[in-house]
């Protein structure tokens, strides 16, 4: 049997060994080069075949997905923030003063992204910007302070010195959204884009790294680049975020 038919025979985790030998310890192998070397193996092979390969490889967890043709063999988890429960109590006093479902992140998410625990317990509400201010002006009886989109001058006078705040601001359109349960959270991509976006006003303020934060959900997590940049375009920070990737070798 020659060395094509053996090739050609390969089992998809034969395949798979094959090629994560073939880029040890790369983080990011592109589509172009997974079909060339893919041509390379199996000469003759029409590429729908060779796409349809690749494709298994995917569908039975051998390669991960990282981004917009892109593709990885060092697997990490998703990232699966977790909603408390007094959080929970308090998104659903505000969805029922918006007419559609807000999407919600915390400073709890930062502190697990780098590892620490902080005093600070500051909820994101985002809502639709023509609701916004009818929807703080609705939630003033809430006994937790709210804020709505509050400028740098109100964070440093107001929100600093206290711990637990509700922040309504207004949603990008296209955010990556993920569902927990009832629940709209940031997908990890949104809430990176947003940290960086909200950076100088919200959480250089409270001692948070922007480098420890990026450094740190690129290591332990799955990023999917192509949507983070993206949605990093949307905030008109493509170019800000894609330095940061090549910072962190991503």
């Amino acid at each position: 049997m020659d060395t094509f038919t053996i090739n050609l025979l390969m089992n998809t985790q034969e395949l798979a060994a094959y090629l994560k030998n073939r880029w040890p310890g790369l983080s990011a192998i592109s589509t172009s080069e997974i079909m060339a070397e893919l041509r390379r193996q199996f000469p003759g092979t029409l590429d729908n075949t060779l796409s349809w390969r690749l494709s298994q490889l995917t569908k039975e967890n051998l390669i991960q997905r990282v981004g917009r043709g892109q593709y990885s063999f060092l697997f990490k988890p998703e990232y699966n923030a977790e909603l408390s429960l007094k959080s929970k109590r308090t998104i659903n006093r505000i969805r029922a003063l918006c007419n559609h479902p807000p999407a919600v992140w915390d400073t709890s998410m930062l502190d697990d992204l780098i590892a620490i625990e902080t005093t600070v317990n500051w909820l994101f509400i985002e809502v639709d910007r023509p609701e916004l201010d009818q929807i703080f002006a609705n939630a003033q009886q809430f006994s937790k302070k709210i804020f709505a989109n509050p400028d740098k001058e109100t964070i440093a006078r107001y929100m600093l010195p206290v711990e637990e705040a509700i922040i309504l601001i207004p949603q990008v359109s296209e955010t990556p959204i993920i569902s927990q349960g009832d629940y709209s959270m940031l997908a990890l991509e949104g809430l990176l884009v947003n940290v960086y976006w909200y950076y100088d006003k919200y959480f250089k303020p409270l001692g948070y790294d922007i480098d420890a934060i990026f450094r740190n959900a690129l290591k332990r997590y799955n990023v999917n680049t192509s949507k983070l940049l993206r949605f990093a375009g949307r905030r008109d920070k493509r170019s800000e975020i894609e330095q940061l990737l090549k910072k962190h070798s991503i």
